[in-house]
């Protein structure tokens, strides 16, 4: 509830900065190619900040920091990145489905 909560005040935010440079004139007085700009600009800071602010999926506190992998607070595992709801896996899959802790070892005679 809180990471849609986030989304939808950001967008609000991306939204209402859009509408204060409308009604102030900066679209009207401008070329096209500045305002296509512009808009790319404002998208990709909050696409930024969604992808760089991550919720626990147990406790649901919003931490910040990426280097981090388990949650402060509970320690549960952390998403990868924000815009993924996905835990990080505690071993790396082997390919074939199965999950292995080390690569298979080959025997010498």
């Amino acid at each position: 509830m809180k990471r849609l909560a986030f989304r939808i005040t950001l967008l609000g935010l991306l939204a209402a900065l859009a509408a204060v440079g409308w009604r102030r004139g900066v679209f009207a007085r401008t070329s096209s190619s500045f305002q296509v700009l512009l808009l790319v600009a404002l998208v990709a800071v909050e696409l930024g900040y969604l992808y760089t602010t991550r919720f626990c999926p147990r406790c649901g506190r919003m931490v910040r920091n990426l280097r981090v992998s388990a949650c402060p607070r509970c320690g549960a595992v952390l998403p990868r990145h924000g815009m993924t709801n996905v835990s990080r896996s505690a071993r790396p899959s082997g390919g074939d489905g199965e999950d292995r802790a080390e690569p298979p070892r080959v025997r010498r005679p």
